[in-house]
């Protein structure tokens, strides 16, 4: 006797190598919320339309069972395979709509009662939202809003930590609010968490997951041994869509049973041949996904060398800046020279860059110094804990370095780490500092007004910004600095 079984893959190769039909019962149950109500989000409520979606994408699902077994994060799949055949289902609902004019489909209108006026906002562009995310963090909104996962199964699903797990669902998010603030969307990313939360406690209607398991496991099996027999579909079909018509015909008797078999005939070819048109859409489809996918997958090696060209040319830079301090570091311990030697050149009033040291963060001017001490020392996890965002130029420089490849953003991921380097690899290496006035507009704020002067004897003056955490004073990125970050990074791509 097998195990109780807790993740989706070992699930689908019980179902393969059993035949399983509980397995199978029990993906359908665990995954039907997620697929039902992406479903009717696209279908703009049709309740009747979310269902036979979903009994498409299940059907799909164990035909292709065998392959899908070794997938590591089945909702993805799902969610994808939803919008292909979401689509394909309302440009047929439109050409029935125009040879059937006087059809009138019945539509069900999904109104959770204890939705706020933001999911109002939501619900019509979330999926657009969705579909403009990565498959990365797509698949970690869906695991933790639509699967419902703690962040501990997450990180066992991705293979990374809980932590880990926790900043990557939390950086998915944020995205995902910025991607719906330019939808016009603008409530806070934890009142979009709340709402999404909502989805995943929200359930599809009772009895439909018995009917697409049924509906996906008959699908499956008349496409791996041929076309059913009239009386096996007859039989489906009475089971899950029309037992109260055959339990009335038993009851009126011969004659009325009749009656009913010849309707319900009529019926179920139109039904049948509907189905077969709509499997065989949805299989050219899913077809077509493959051979993308397997054009992406051929483009992968072409990618990986980019990304470690990439990777070579930053740790080539870096190295070039350790390999220019320690001769500067040489240069200045040789006889005779000293603080003296060091500020030789220097405009008057200024301060060498050779004498900072690291002073820590419990104030402006010692945060400055500690920056200037570790950009010397190479040093950039220093430089990246002295630095801090305004909101806007955190989601600015967040949204680039998405675009980046993995390989970088996974060794320069943080936006602090990633202008702590483009600092060090700064081609005016800064020889002496000057302050020339400091302002506090509040008690954890601070402007400095400082003149630089570089290595070329060219003299700057700037406005830096520090603020106040709880974890001492850090030196806030501004958009200038922004900007020249991403001018650095970009033709580099």
């Amino acid at each position: 006797m097998r195990k109780p079984m807790n993740d989706d893959a070992e699930l689908l190769r019980c179902y393969v190598e059993d035949r399983s039909e509980a397995a199978f019962g029990e993906l359908v149950q665990r995954h039907l919320s997620l697929v039902y109500f992406a479903a009717l989000r696209r279908t703009g409520g049709d309740a009747h339309l979310a269902e036979d979606i979903a009994q498409g994408v299940f059907t799909a699902l164990a035909r292709e069972a065998g392959a899908l077994s070794r997938h590591t994060a089945l909702p993805g799949w799902l969610y994808t395979a939803t919008r292909f055949t979401a689509a394909k289902a309302l440009r047929a609902a439109r050409r029935r709509q125009t040879r059937e004019q006087e059809a009138h489909l019945m539509h069900e209108l999904y109104a959770d009662p204890g939705a706020s006026d933001d999911w109002e906002k939501l619900r019509p562009v979330l999926d657009d939202a969705l579909d403009a995310l990565n498959a990365r963090d797509r698949e970690a909104v869906l695991l933790r809003f639509f699967a419902d996962l703690p962040l501990a199964e997450i990180g066992a699903r991705l293979n990374v930590t809980e932590d880990a797990a926790r900043m990557r669902v939390d950086r998915a998010l944020e995205k995902l609010h910025a991607l719906l603030a330019r939808r016009g969307v603008t409530s806070t990313a934890a009142a979009l968490a709340v709402a999404l939360a909502n989805q995943a406690a929200a359930t599809a209607p009772a009895g439909l997951a018995a009917t697409v398991t049924g509906a996906a496991l008959a699908g499956a099996a008349a496409a791996a041994g041929g076309a059913a027999s009239f009386a096996q579909i007859f039989n489906f079909m009475s089971t899950t869509k029309i037992p109260l018509s055959v339990a009335g015909a038993l009851a009126v008797g011969a004659t009325l049973l009749t009656l009913q078999q010849q309707r319900a005939n009529v019926t179920l070819r139109a039904e049948i041949a509907a189905m077969r048109e709509q499997t065989t859409a949805e299989v050219a489809t899913l077809r077509e996904e493959n051979r993308r996918l397997q054009g992406e997958k051929a483009g992968v090696e072409d990618s990986a060398r980019a990304e470690h060209t990439e990777l070579v040319r930053l740790r080539e830079a870096r190295e070039a800046f350790r390999k220019a301090l320690a001769a500067r570091q040489a240069t200045a311990t040789r006889p005779g020279d000293g603080p003296a030697a060091e500020n030789s050149g220097l405009a008057p009033g200024m301060i060498s860059m050779d004498l900072m040291a690291n002073a820590g963060r419990a104030t402006p001017s010692a945060t400055a110094q500690t920056i200037a001490w570790a950009l010397r020392q190479a040093d950039f996890k220093v430089v990246a804990s002295a630095l801090t965002f305004d909101a806007p130029e955190r989601a600015k420089l967040e949204a680039f370095i998405a675009t980046l490849p993995d390989k970088i953003r996974t060794e320069y991921g943080t936006p602090e780490e990633v202008v702590a380097l483009v600092m060090a690899g700064s081609p005016k290496p800064i020889a002496g500092v000057q302050l020339l006035n400091r302002t506090q507009p509040d008690a954890d704020t601070e402007i400095q007004v400082v003149q630089w002067q570089y290595q070329t004897g060219e003299v700057q003056q700037n406005e830096l910004k520090f603020h106040r955490d709880a974890d001492g004073w850090k030196q806030v990125v501004s958009p200038a600095l922004t900007d020249r970050v991403i001018a650095f990074l970009k033709p580099k791509q």
